[in-house]
């Protein structure tokens, strides 16, 4: 704590895991996010990777503390986990970022990642959105590792760290230029989106 410094760690990621914690581990906690509050984990602003297998009651706990969630939709997609219920996330306004998970994961591209949010999350959440999945990966985690000051936007006096990505056509909208252009995502996926 005197360092500053923050844990991250996983979270309700797997049945399996959650029953362990709490049924053999620490059968006298009320869930696995219980035991992290009884530790300590959550009073140092932790970032949480996955949080899918979470009650209601553990989405409050995680709100009523400075933890964030580091979404990983390409690994929970790939270990069969499960998919992040996205609007308990929203509805407790934790903040959130869209990451990779390079130990269960292909790629570490933010592009895929996001690609794979939008497939994952379509239909099942209003939040899942172009703009939200550009803006999960960009602004949000700056803000999450509070560099948000330097970092995660084109704002003026901030430095530029970006690509260049070729969008070959002509776009109506950001959102085609996102699920087109940016990530290239084919007529049936953006079906989905329409």
């Amino acid at each position: 704590d005197s360092l500053g410094l923050r844990m991250q760690t996983h979270l309700n990621e797997q049945i399996g895991e959650k029953r362990f914690v709490e049924e053999q581990l620490y059968p006298g906690c009320n869930s696995y996010t219980d035991v992290y509050r009884r530790d300590g984990l959550l009073d140092h602003a932790p970032i949480l990777a996955h949080c899918i297998r979470m009650s209601p009651a553990e989405f409050d706990l995680v709100a009523a503390t400075d933890a964030v969630i580091a979404h990983c939709p390409t690994s929970n997609t790939l270990l069969g986990s499960g998919v992040m219920p996205l609007d308990e996330v929203a509805a407790r306004d934790i903040d959130w970022a869209i990451c990779t998970d390079v130990g269960a994961s292909p790629t570490t591209s933010l592009l895929a990642e996001m690609a794979q949010f939008l497939k994952v999350h379509a239909g099942r959440s209003r939040h899942a959105t172009p703009q939200q999945a550009l803006f999960r990966t960009t602004f949000a985690p700056a803000r999450m590792l509070h560099l948000d000051d330097s970092l995660g936007s084109f704002a003026i006096d901030k430095p530029m760290s970006f690509i260049e990505v070729q969008c070959d056509g002509h776009y109506t909208s950001a959102d085609d230029a996102i699920l087109k252009g940016l990530l290239d995502l084919d007529d049936e996926t953006l079906a989905d989106y329409r």
